[in-house]
């Protein structure tokens, strides 16, 4: 799949829990604040692509220990971006 340029004013619903006013740029935000918290509590550099793939392997370990298989979750995970991203 190409990804499009990132459209922070973009709103897609991708399951029935979620604010319908919810915007990429929103989503994106609320993931950087993840990782500077992430970063502050782990007292690691700034760099936020090494956060983010920190990030993103604890949470891989954190699925792991509660059984929940990681890569069924990368999957489903992409396939919400693909959609969010798309419209």
């Amino acid at each position: 799949m190409k990804i499009p340029p990132h459209d922070p004013d973009l709103i897609v619903p991708t399951d029935g829990w979620e604010n319908y006013s919810w915007t990429n740029g929103d989503r994106a935000d609320a993931a950087r604040q993840a990782i500077e918290y992430f970063g502050q509590q782990r007292g690691m550099d700034t760099d936020e692509g090494t956060l983010s793939i920190d990030l993103i392997t604890d949470i891989l370990h954190f699925l792991h220990s509660k059984q929940i298989e990681p890569e069924q979750a990368l999957e489903m995970a992409r396939m919400h971006f693909e959609t969010e991203v798309t419209g």
